[in-house]
């Protein structure tokens, strides 16, 4: 389905959709990693931060002075990448309100952490305390396969691997009673599984969708079921492709 049939089904994404659509090359950009893969910090081309800067500043309507300062910031070793799936650093050498940074700092990084998932090639790991096993990225995407297995997919470096078909990978909880299922008919084969015990949600999908839409584009489509379980008090873990966590 192309976006100007989702749009026409789904008119309420058009913004949205055209967002993507301004940063889908970031997922397209082959960069270049250090050759020693335990080193901690990822060193970046001076030509490549500012094509990934450029991009996401050109997205979001940035100041090219702040643009030109977040490319300098990142050349210098001064934005910890393997870090962002973690935690979100202070950067106050930046003039960016906390929540406008976390989205540009995840975009930013995704490029590297995706470049990482490339070479340790570990796709079908299992995802031991239910984090991603390259980045320690935590889940919000899974898909169910036949069986019943459930596979998780990482927001931030795209690795997919198996976890337990039930139970919560955020606070540990295992007893049925805790997790909810929120659908909507409009939303078909999609579906959240929410935590009671620790108000977090994942996002469930059938395998199938995978046949007619990248999953980030099925995150982006079942934005309503966000909406729902965020106005229910269930916290996301991780964010979508726009680097948003908090929808409203």
């Amino acid at each position: 389905m192309s976006y100007e049939e989702i749009v026409r089904e789904r008119p309420y994404l058009k913004d949205i959709l055209e967002l993507y659509h301004k940063l889908e090359r970031l997922d397209e950009l082959k960069v270049s990693l250090p050759q020693d893969m335990f080193n901690h910090e990822l060193w970046v081309e001076e030509k490549e931060a500012h094509e990934i800067t450029s991009l996401v500043g050109r997205a979001f309507g940035l100041d090219e002075e702040d643009v030109h300062l977040l490319s300098k910031e990142v050349c210098e070793g001064r934005v910890p990448l393997r870090e962002i799936p973690l935690r979100i650093p202070e950067m106050p050498a930046l003039p960016f309100e906390r929540e406008e940074l976390e989205v540009i700092l995840f975009l930013i990084a995704r490029p590297y952490l995706r470049a990482e998932k490339e070479r340790m090639n570990i796709d079908g790991i299992f995802w031991a305390e239910g984090r991603c096993p390259v980045c320690n990225g935590a889940p919000v995407l899974s898909f169910l396969e036949k069986e019943e297995k459930r596979r998780f997919l990482c927001s931030y470096c795209g690795t997919m691997g198996p976890w337990r078909r039930t139970g919560c990978p955020f606070c540990g909880s295992d007893t049925p009673e805790e997790t909810s299922i929120i659908t909507t008919e409009k939303e078909k084969g999609m579906k959240i599984y929410s935590c009671n015990a620790c108000k977090s949600y994942l996002k469930g999908f059938e395998l199938e969708l995978l046949a007619e839409h990248s999953p980030w584009i099925l995150d982006l489509l079942s934005l309503p079921l966000d909406v729902i379980a965020q106005e229910k008090g269930f916290k996301r873990h991780a964010p979508n492709p726009l680097g948003m966590i908090k929808i409203s």
